[in-house]
C-alpha cells in the first residue's frame, strides 16, 4: 500500500545517507592517519559497534513507543546532528592529541580510540532505523518474512547507491565537507517530513485471530538464527577487510577499492534480501535453509579466493593492452573483480538476515525488539570480523591464508549446526 511504499522510500534514503557518511569518513581518516587499511577498520568497527548497541537498545524502545513516526524523526535528526558535530570536531582533535602526547605512537592510539568513540555515536542512532521501520510496516504475523526482506533490501539498496555516489561523484565534485552536508540535509528533510505528517503517528499490531501465525520458531531455531547471523557478520566484514588488502596489491587507488568493495557488499546484501522476500514461501525448513546458506557462502568464498589468487591471469593479462586507460585500470577492472569475488557471498548474506529474523521472531507483536536483537548479534560479528582480520589474521597469516581461515570457521560452524539438527531428530 501507499503507506508502506513511503516508508520503504524513507528507508532507502536513510540507507543512502549512512553510506555517504561511511565512505566519507574512510576517505577523511585515510588522509589523516595515512593508512587505508587502519582507517577502513576503524570506520567499519565504529559503525558496526554503534549500530549493534543502537539496534539492541533502540529496538526495545521502538517496540514500546506509540509514536513511531516521531521516533523515526528523532533518530534521523540525531544522526544528522552528531555526524555534523563529528566532522567539525575531529580535525581539531588531531592537532590537540599530538600536542598532549609527545610519543607519536601513543598519540596515534589515543586518536584511534577518540575517533572510534565519536563515530559510534551517530551509528548508535542508525541502529534504531530498521527496528522502528519494521514496527511501522509489519502489523500481522504473516507480514514478517516478506516485509522484513523488503525493509532490509530498501535500506541496503539505498546504501549501495550512497556508497557509489560518494566514492565516484560527491567527494570529487563537492569535497569532503559538502558531501557530509548532503547526508545531513537528507536526514533533516526526512525527519521534518516524518515529524509533521500525522498519518505516520500511531500504529498498532493487528491482533486479528485470523492473522497468520509463525510456526516452528523453537529454541533450537532461535539458537541457529543467533549463531548464523553472528558468523555471517564476522565472515562478510572480515572478508571485506581482506578483499581491500588484496585489491590494494592489484589496484593502486585504495579509495576506489574501498568504495567498490563496500558498495558491492551492500548491493549483494540487498539482492539477497529481495530474493528472500520473493522466495521465503518455498522454504520448507528454516533451519536447514540457514545451514545451506552457510555452505553456499563457504563455497563462494573458496571460489573468490582462487579468483583473487589467479587474478592476473584471469583479468589483468587479457586486458593488458587496455590498461593504459586510467578509467579501465582504476574502475572497470576493479568493478569486474568485485562483481566476481565480492557480490556472490554478499547475496547469500543478504538472504540470511531476514531468514534469521523470521526464525527468531514469534510474530509482529515484538518485531522491533526481535529484529534489534538479530541486528545486535550480526553487528557483534561485524565488529569482531574486521578487528580479527586486521590485527591478528593479516599479521600472522597474510591475506590469502586469512581468507582460508575464514573458510575453516564457516565449515566448523556449518558442521556444528548440522550436528545439532541431527541430534534433535534422533
Amino acid at each position: 500500500n501507499k503507506h508502506d511504499r513511503v516508508i520503504y522510500s524513507i528507508t532507502f534514503l536513510a540507507g543512502f545517507s549512512f553510506l555517504v557518511y561511511e565512505v566519507s569518513w574512510n576517505r577523511y581518516l585515510s588522509l589523516i592517519l595515512g593508512t587505508t587499511v587502519i582507517a577502513s577498520t576503524i570506520v567499519l568497527m565504529a559503525f558496526m559497534t554503534g549500530f549493534g548497541f543502537g539496534a539492541l537498545y533502540l529496538g526495545k524502545k521502538a517496540n514500546k513507543t506509540k509514536k513511531q513516526g516521531k521516533f523515526l524523526a528523532f533518530l534521523l535528526t540525531a544522526i544528522g546532528i552528531t555526524s555534523l558535530l563529528n566532522f567539525l570536531f575531529i580535525g581539531g582533535i588531531l592537532t590537540s592529541v599530538h600536542k598532549i602526547f609527545d610519543n607519536f605512537t601513543t598519540a596515534n592510539y589515543a586518536l584511534f580510540v577518540l575517533i572510534f568513540v565519536l563515530l559510534t555515536v551517530p551509528a548508535f542512532f542508525m541502529g534504531g532505523i530498521i527496528p522502528i521501520v519494521s514496527r511501522l510496516v509489519i502489523k500481522e504475523n504473516s507480514d514478517v518474512p516478506k516485509k522484513m526482506g523488503t525493509i532490509y533490501a530498501s535500506e541496503t539498496f539505498g546504501s549501495t547507491f550512497g556508497g557509489l555516489a560518494t566514492g565516484f561523484i560527491f567527494l570529487g565534485t563537492f569535497g569532503q565537507k559538502e558531501t557530509i552536508y548532503v547526508a545531513v540535509v537528507i536526514n533533516f528533510l526526512i525527519a521534518i517530513y516524518m515529524f509533521f505528517t500525522k498519518k505516520f503517528g500511531n500504529f498498532t499490531v493487528n491482533e486479528n485471530k485470523n492473522s497468520a501465525k509463525i510456526h516452528g520458531n523453537s529454541e533450537k531455531s532461535s539458537r541457529i538464527a543467533i549463531i548464523s547471523t553472528l558468523i555471517f557478520g564476522f565472515a562478510i566484514l572480515a572478508l571485506q577487510v581482506l578483499w581491500i588488502r588484496v585489491f590494494k596489491t592489484y589496484f593502486t587507488n585504495t579509495s576506489y577499492s574501498f568504495t567498490l568493495i563496500t558498495a558491492f557488499s551492500i548491493l549483494g546484501i540487498a539482492i539477497g534480501s529481495w530474493s528472500y522476500r520473493n522466495n521465503n514461501a518455498k522454504i520448507k525448513s528454516n533451519d536447514i535453509a540457514m545451514i545451506k546458506t552457510i555452505g553456499l557462502l563457504t563455497l563462494l568464498t573458496i571460489i573468490g579466493f582462487f579468483v583473487l589468487l589467479y587474478l592476473p591471469e584471469i583479468l589483468l593479462k587479457p586486458l593488458r593492452n587496455t590498461l593504459e586507460s586510467s578509467f579501465l585500470r582504476l574502475i572497470i577492472v576493479p568493478v569486474i573483480a568485485s562483481f566476481i569475488v565480492v557480490l556472490p557471498p554478499a547475496v547469500v548474506s543478504g538472504f540470511a538476515f531476514p531468514l534469521a529474523c523470521n526464525m527468531y521472531s514469534n510474530g509482529a507483536e515484538n518485531i522491533s525488539k526481535n529484529v534489534g536483537k538479530i541486528l545486535t548479534y550480526n553487528t557483534i560479528g561485524s565488529v569482531a570480523g574486521p578487528a580479527f582480520a586486521t590485527f591478528l589474521l593479516i599479521p600472522l597469516l597474510g591475506s590469502a591464508k586469512s581468507i582460508l581461515f575464514v573458510v575453516f570457521v564457516l565449515l566448523a560452524i556449518m558442521w556444528y549446526l548440522s550436528k545439532q539438527i541431527i541430534c534433535d531428530k534422533k
